[in-house]
Order: C-alpha cells, then structure tokens, then sequence
C-alpha cells in the first residue's frame, strides 16, 4: 500500500475542488458540502469528515462524487490515514479529533448477535434455504444510532483497544496497522 503524507489535512480536499471548481462555476451555481465516510473494524466504527467542504451544483451530484471515492482508512499507534483510492490521502491526528468520531457497539448489541456463524453453521442454513431468513433477521440487523455509543478515546487509546482482540494486517514504514472499510458515505450542506 503506498501513501503520500501531505503536510497539510487539506491537501486531498484542494485536489478535489480543483478538479470541480472550473466546471461548476461555468454553471454559475455552486453549493458547499461536507464529506462524511463511515469506516468500520470489528466492533469500531468511524465517522470521518474531509475538513475542507467541496464545491458542487447540488446535493445529488455531491453525494455521487463522495459515493465515486473509493475510501479506506488504516489505523496506526498515534495516527490515521484515509485515502481515496487515487494515490491521495489524509492523516489524521488526535488535534484533528473535530474531523473524526469513534464509536463501539453496545455490550447489549454485541449479546443479541451472539458468536458468528461458522462455515458449518452457514452450510446448514443453506441446505435448508434458510440462510437468508437468519441474516436478515432483526436479531443480526444494527442500527447505527441505536448500537453504537460515542467513545472519546484518543488514535492511540482506539489502537490498543483494536490490539487487545485482533492483529493488525497493514505495514507501512515499520508500522503495523488496521485497515477499515467504508461501509457508507453521504454528504452535508455547509450553512
């Protein structure tokens, strides 16, 4: 995995309002967004938000650009790093903690999923054809505002955390790291 560390957090964000700028002003319209990622681990999740809002003609072609990134986020000791799948990306630091919020699943969440399905249980379910019943089940579903609570942990605290359970899969420059995935994106009018 190669990254390029920006001396400036805004670095990504004046790369992508460049490359808008020119054709939404011929319009005469423009509008500003915040971006906003949600990127999960296990039992982790992230809001991120790009710290400079981007210019576009509405919220519908806001939404297909963010939607158009392809995001990821790795997680080292003191640090984050979210890219765009363009060779761009962002660290993030704790003094950046207005750009990112940390939440865990609820212990209450975590008992109602029980243990995961195994490969064996899974081949069961299919053979019955029930497969899809189980996993769509309300027992498996989360809702994000309901099953998650806010934690106010520091980049390193959440990093230990993630240490106690798994092992990071991610190196780079001697580092080791977790890699969350963005399971959601979506866009916020600047007022």
């Amino acid at each position: 995995m190669w990254f390029r560390n920006p001396d400036s957090l805004k670095w990504v964000n004046n790369v992508l309002r460049s490359l808008l700028r020119n054709a939404i002003r011929k319009d005469g319209i423009i509008m500003v967004f915040n971006y906003i990622f949600d990127l999960n681990y296990e039992d982790i999740s992230l809001d991120i938000t790009l710290p400079t809002p981007i210019e576009h003609k509405n919220e519908e072609d806001a939404n297909q650009m963010a939607s158009e990134l392809k995001i990821s986020l790795v997680l080292f000791p003191q640090y984050m790093i979210l890219t765009d799948g363009n060779n761009n990306s962002l660290t993030y630091l704790d003094r950046d903690k207005d750009y990112f919020k940390i939440s865990k699943l609820k212990v209450e969440c975590i008992k109602r999923l029980g243990k995961p399905l195994s490969p064996n249980d899974i081949t069961q379910l299919q053979e019955k054809d029930m497969l899809e019943s189980v996993i769509f089940s309300n027992r498996y579903m989360i809702n994000p505002i309901l099953d998650y609570e806010v934690v106010e942990w520091t980049i390193g605290e959440l990093y230990q955390y993630l240490m106690r359970y798994w092992l990071p899969k991610v190196e780079y420059n001697s580092q080791k790291g977790f890699s969350f995935d963005c399971l959601a994106c979506g866009v916020s009018p600047v007022k």
